[in-house]
């Protein structure tokens, strides 16, 4: 009977062409899939032998053999190789190493074993070298550990591989659940794989404690007490007695990112939510806080009931005026204000002045919220006002805008600058489209609007004098509608300073770098405000 090291080889034939007496045989043989890959040799076997067993070598492994005869004069050519495996065994080497990580899935060379949330995940690694035999499957031994002790009987999971399981290259990764666990307890796990001679030696053992129970659903509950202000109460999980460490409360309106969060103490059971917004739905979510972390969330939501709007839509400055239309933009009512999805918006304009009702138009709300008014009268001034609905109804009316349309004709210049600067002037500079020629004069207001000029509608500069020195001013040139919705262009100068009282002096010589002495008069304006 042989063992797994051994290997009887037999049937030793020679062609008759041998060239001489046979003298004896010699064999050559390696091992294919080992770290010991040097070549062996048995030499001197008598040339009355026709078998000869092989010893010492590896188990479950591929080894090449060739034979070859000699006679007096030396050896013969090598016959063609025998590839041949040697017989498996029982696994001799397996090792488990403890990780941190709630996540395994690993290589045979490394292994890893973890415990989280009442279960074990267990991967088994395995050193090929010392395999001895395809592996049939793995059986994973674990017991409850007390003070050092086992407490009761070790428990077996058997994980039986298939056919399409029976890896050979050292990529394969195993892995095991092991549910029912106590938390916070302490265990041992060992891990042996079986061949088809029978089982392993088991790994070292590792032990491992598990996390704590990580707590259920609080019992949580909303309802409106007032106008603005929800309340909120909770309560602990049925079976989390002595596990609440405290509680994190995240809330906010469905429809906005990201929600509040608040922590609470195990003894608080309740919080008021203020500032709570008509016609929104507002989520809720809670947790329960223990020494394993935070439990799964109770969620809660809440839809407050719409009304009017409180507020009002905002209208933007910018505008685009010509002179028989305004294209104004605006804003919705502020979020706390709007009290409900706004379904439409209401438009109402009239002549500035006017005793008459003014022409509503309603608009359903848009990205965009714009809207031209057309069909205007040249150079006439408009109040526009605008007002949002829910389906509960309109709001407010946004407080008037005036908006002057332009005389016919009457463009809009381009390019407004400063184009010259002095102590006491400033020269202003601006463009017309070409073959642009309307004589409708524009304004220049500056002085914080103390002065205003006329200028001819041909005109493409202007100087403005008797400018005090080293001052800011701000120029408006607008159209005679000097109104919000007015054609305007702002520039800002900022005259010279008085010229100096006397010359700068030079300080005769230098020094030993080269570099002259100019002193300067201070530039200070003898006329400047203080």
């Amino acid at each position: 009977m042989f063992t797994q090291e051994q290997l009887p080889l037999s049937s030793v034939e020679l062609t008759p062409n041998q060239n001489g007496v046979l003298d004896g045989y010699s064999i050559r043989y390696r091992a294919l899939d080992s770290e010991d890959t040097e070549p062996r040799e048995v030499n001197d076997i008598a040339p009355t032998t026709n078998q000869i067993l092989l010893e010492s070598l590896e188990k479950w492994t591929e080894y090449r053999i060739t034979i070859a005869a000699h006679t007096k004069v030396g050896p013969g050519p090598e016959s063609s190789p025998v590839i041949i495996r040697t017989d498996e065994d029982v696994l001799l080497d397996l090792s488990i190493i403890q990780s941190d990580s709630a996540n395994c899935g690993v290589g045979q060379e490394t292994g890893e074993l973890s415990l989280c949330d009442g279960q074990a995940y267990s991967a088994i690694p395995l050193n090929r070298t010392r395999q001895h035999g395809q592996i049939r499957g793995y059986q994973v031994h674990y017991v409850c550990m007390e003070n050092g002790e086992a407490k009761g009987l070790p428990q077996i999971k058997d994980v039986m591989l298939a056919d399409a399981q029976w890896e050979t290259d050292d990529t394969a990764e195993y892995e095991m659940i092991i549910a029912g666990l106590q938390p916070e307890t302490a265990y041992s796990i060992t891990v042996a794989a079986y061949t088809m001679k029978g089982d392993g030696a088991r790994s070292k053992p590792k032990l491992v404690v598990t996390k704590g129970a990580v707590p259920g659903k609080p019992i949580l509950s909303v309802h409106q007490t007032q106008e603005n202000t929800l309340l909120v109460k909770w309560e602990p999980p049925l079976d989390a007695e002595g596990q609440v460490l405290g509680y994190r409360l995240q809330f906010g309106r469905k429809d906005i990112d990201p929600l509040a969060t608040l922590e609470f103490t195990a003894q608080e059971d309740k919080y008021t939510a203020a500032s709570i917004h008509k016609g929104a739905t507002y989520v809720f979510k809670l947790a329960v806080k223990s020494r394993a972390g935070f439990g799964e969330e109770a969620m809660q939501e809440l839809t407050i009931p719409e009304d009017v709007p409180k507020g009002y839509p905002q209208i933007l400055e910018a505008s685009n005026v010509t002179s028989r239309s305004v294209q104004f933009n605006w804003l919705p009512p502020v979020l706390a204000e709007r009290n409900g999805v706004i379904v439409k918006y209401t438009v109402a304009y009239r002549e500035a002045g006017s005793s008459g009702n003014p022409q509503e138009k309603e608009l359903p709300p848009s990205p965009e919220n714009s809207y031209v008014l057309n069909g205007l009268k040249p150079n006439t001034a408009y109040d526009v006002k605008i007002r949002a609905h829910t389906s509960k109804g309109p709001g407010p009316y946004s407080p008037t805008v005036q908006y002057r349309t332009f005389l016919l004709d009457q463009v809009l210049p381009k390019n407004f600058k400063v184009k010259m600067v002095t102590k006491t002037s400033v020269l202003l500079g601006w463009e017309f489209p070409e073959n642009y020629n309307s004589p409708i004069p524009y304004r220049i207001q500056y002085d914080n609007g103390g002065k205003d000029i006329e200028v001819d509608g041909r005109a493409t500069k202007k100087l403005i004098t008797n400018l005090k020195p080293q001052t800011h001013y701000r120029f408006i040139l607008t159209n005679r509608g000097n109104t919000m919705g007015g054609l305007q262009q702002n520039v800002d100068a900022r005259t010279a300073a008085s010229l100096l009282s006397k010359k700068p002096e030079v300080t005769f010589g230098h020094d030993i770098d080269g570099n002259v002495m100019v002193n300067l008069v201070d530039a200070k304006s003898s006329d400047a405000a203080v």
